[in-house]
């Protein structure tokens, strides 16, 4: 048997050129895109109640997370089959099932009630048994997504929630995998010193969000519980800054700090396990100690 040969042009592609999922540089999140933020957030809570039905009381209320994945949310598999997911550019609810989609529903310029009720009325002609509950859903006002800010957001949620993770895949003991939480749209996970309860267990919470107040912009977090006297004072890398009137006070990276880094993911990943390290001899081995 005779074989031909091919010869296989190669081209050298540096790391994050031209690639806006490798260089964050071109990333660039508006101040002004409040409506946006505010707007995939109310979405991101109709998906919580998908999570809720389908899901029983987990430990750490694991229950109320949804999952990242790369255009923007997922309920991740359910137990009656296929998921949900919300794609922030496309600005629609898709659920899909055995790689088909079964039914799409557009967002914008429509109200979280409304959205939450016809995924209810979709659900239930796809298994009538399914009950969504929607007493905290109420909000009437028009949502407005910009599809670009959307898009631009997802992609940078994507790299935050990749970053995590690296960070995460270094650290030995009990933690809850990295998710994305409505209420706040944060994407975080906790690491335990001891047990796996957060309300009695000495805990680090890690974690990335997109900036609470009006036109606040993305920056990482930290903090740790018991806060101990001491760690307000340590020195952190990254510019971190201690945040005293956070409901858990902690430690706040701008994200501008790592714009433009080479590698921005393993950045981050590194500035948390300096901290994490600074913050450990302080953690003690139960709550009350």
């Amino acid at each position: 048997m005779k074989y031909k040969s091919v010869k296989i042009k190669m081209q050298q592609v540096k790391v994050g050129q031209n690639n806006p999922i490798l260089n964050m540089s071109k990333i660039k999140i508006p101040t002004d895109w409040q409506n946006t933020k505010e707007s995939l957030r109310l979405v991101l809570r109709v998906i919580e109640s998908v999570r809720l039905y389908d899901t029983k009381p987990q430990p750490n209320a694991l229950e109320y997370a949804t999952f990242v994945y790369s255009k923007g949310a997922t309920t991740g598999p359910l137990s009656f089959g296929g998921e949900v997911v919300f794609d922030y550019a496309k600005r629609r609810i898709v659920y899909n099932k055995s790689g088909k989609d079964i039914f799409k529903i557009s967002v914008n310029k429509k109200t979280q009630r409304d959205i939450f009720e016809n995924l209810r009325k979709r659900l239930v002609k796809v298994n009538k048994n399914i009950y969504l509950e929607g007493e905290k859903i109420k909000d009437t006002g028009e949502l407005d997504i910009n599809s670009g800010d959307a898009k631009r957001y997802a992609v940078l949620q994507y790299r935050m929630h990749k970053a995590l993770s690296l960070f995460r895949a270094r650290l030995n003991g009990l933690m809850t995998q990295v998710s994305l939480w409505p209420e706040e749209f944060d994407v975080a996970f906790i690491w335990f010193k001891k047990g796996f309860n957060e309300d009695i267990d000495p805990h680090m919470m890690f974690g990335f969000s997109p900036g609470e107040k009006k036109n606040s912009n993305p920056y990482i977090y930290l903090y740790a519980k018991p806060i101990v006297e001491g760690m307000k004072d340590l020195k952190f890398p990254a510019n971190g800054s201690w945040q005293k009137d956070w409901h858990t006070p902690g430690v706040k990276f701008d994200l501008e700090y790592f714009v433009g880094k080479s590698d921005p993911e393993e950045e981050v990943a590194k500035v948390l396990l300096d901290s994490y390290l600074m913050f450990l001899p302080y953690l003690p081995d139960t709550k009350n100690a």
